[in-house]
């Protein structure tokens, strides 16, 4: 699948402009749960088996790479505007 910003999402694997982003289970699990609609690390240790600081960090990484926001610094993300579709 193509993202709106051009990255190729294959579920393992996101490749666009950026540099390659190796997606591990926490990562896919955690787009899983964006394409359902924003959420919170909070929200993510209740629903996922990982750790609130793992996902954390793993939200951070997924919006390094352009994939999620943090809106306005609220620990609040979503995926970025046009993913929704993945």
């Amino acid at each position: 699948m193509i993202l709106s910003n051009g990255i190729d999402y294959d579920s393992s694997t996101i490749t666009g402009n950026m540099a390659d982003i190796r997606l591990n289970d926490a990562d896919k699990a955690i787009i899983e749960e964006l394409q359902q609609g924003r959420v919170t690390a909070a929200y993510l240790d209740r629903r996922i088996r990982w750790e609130r600081g793992y996902l954390t960090q793993r939200l951070r990484r997924l919006q390094e790479h352009g994939i999620v926001v943090n809106l306005e610094d609220t620990g609040l993300y979503e995926l970025i505007p046009g993913e929704q579709e993945l």
